[in-house]
């Protein structure tokens, strides 16, 4: 466990290097608030498609999703159709006429774009103080990246905590979205990288002669732990326990993917007819991405029940599975997962204070 320490304080610090840099060169492309809150709408498809997926995902697709595999076995795989099917639809939904619209209305939040749409600053300003409580979403992210500074790194829950949120501030302080979205951009090729690993490592573990004899043994495997491990729908399941359950998930990823540090991502692209290519970016890395819920499953099969927690499965079995560098490499993609979600969240709510608010 020493070794895996000393090589995730190593990968840490060259990642937090590598943000701070995006940060600083962020801050001198930036003069206004346009600038801060969406890049001055002048960004391109791909890197807009790659920062949606990383913020999109956030810390749960690497700890509270894995653990729910774990957890509750193949019912979960739901979920891939819940995030893959329901965002997408709910993005193109609402982006195309909100991208086209905002060509003259010029806002800058979603907010500021009801307001806009409406002529109303009581529906502009009453937007804003409700979206404030997405403070409760910036906390669980912070918890997940504290869990791992405290699992990986031997620090202090409390100090883990503080860390990542100073790290998280200072670097969209300086750089506003510009920071936020290309970092995200970074933190999504690691976030699909890792998941492809992951998933793939369980095939070779668990290689039984073919892919459908190594999944029907990873089946077996988990169906003589617990049946309802392996059930379409899992009564055991918080989530997943009968189509009605399901198609609730799918239309709450369905309203997720108008939340408002997403949002800000649609008025920051500079043409309107790159929107496809945005959304199709979009979809093919978090496809990937979610990949990672296998690891969960693999968790289940390899370890049983004798995990930390559930929400550090994932974890688990990553140390399980690899050697110490990898682990190490894994600790500071799930830290980038909680930052990426984190600095979108910090962009939207700091265009909401000081734009919607208070001017």
């Amino acid at each position: 466990m020493e070794q895996i320490t000393l090589y995730t304080w190593i990968g840490f610090s060259a990642f937090l290097l590598l943000m701070l840099a995006v940060g600083y060169l962020s801050s001198r492309k930036m003069k206004t608030i346009g600038d801060f809150a969406t890049g001055g709408g002048k960004l391109g498809p791909y890197v807009l498609g790659f920062s949606f997926a990383a913020t999109y995902l956030s810390a749960a697709t690497f700890l509270g999703y894995p653990g729910w595999s774990h957890e509750w076995g193949l019912s979960n795989l739901w979920l891939f159709l819940a995030m893959i099917g329901g965002g997408p639809i709910g993005v193109l939904m609402v982006a195309k006429k909100v991208r086209k619209l905002n060509t003259k209305q010029k806002s800058l939040s979603l907010p500021d774009w009801l307001g806009d749409f409406y002529n109303s600053d009581i529906l502009r300003v009453g937007t804003a103080l409700i979206l404030l409580f997405n403070i409760f979403y910036i906390a669980a992210q912070f918890v997940a990246g504290a869990r791992i500074f405290e699992y990986l790194l031997g620090m202090s829950y409390t100090t883990g905590l503080i860390l990542i949120a100073a790290i998280v501030v200072v670097y969209v302080f300086a750089g506003g979205a510009l920071a936020d979205i290309y970092t995200d951009a970074i933190q999504a090729v690691l976030m699909a990288v890792t998941a492809i690993v992951i998933f793939i490592s369980g095939i070779v573990i668990f290689w039984r002669g073919s892919i459908a004899d190594t999944f029907s043994g990873i089946s077996g495997n988990l169906a003589s732990q617990n049946e309802n491990l392996v059930r379409v729908f899992n009564p055991e399941s918080l989530h997943f326990y009968s189509f009605g359950a399901v198609f609730g998930a799918i239309a709450i990823q369905w309203a997720f993917a108008s939340a408002p540090h997403l949002f800000n991502k649609v008025l920051g692209l500079k043409h309107e007819k790159d929107l496809g290519k945005m959304i199709a970016t979009y979809v093919v890395v978090a496809s990937l991405c979610v990949l990672v819920l296998f690891g969960g499953l693999y968790s289940r099969a390899a370890l049983g029940d004798s995990v930390a927690a559930a929400d550090l499965a994932l974890v688990d079995y990553i140390i399980w599975a690899f050697p110490a560098i990898f682990v190490a490499f894994f600790g500071v993609v799930i830290l980038a997962a909680a930052m990426s979600t984190t600095d979108g969240i910090f962009v939207s709510i700091s265009t909401v204070f000081a734009n919607d608010i208070f001017l």
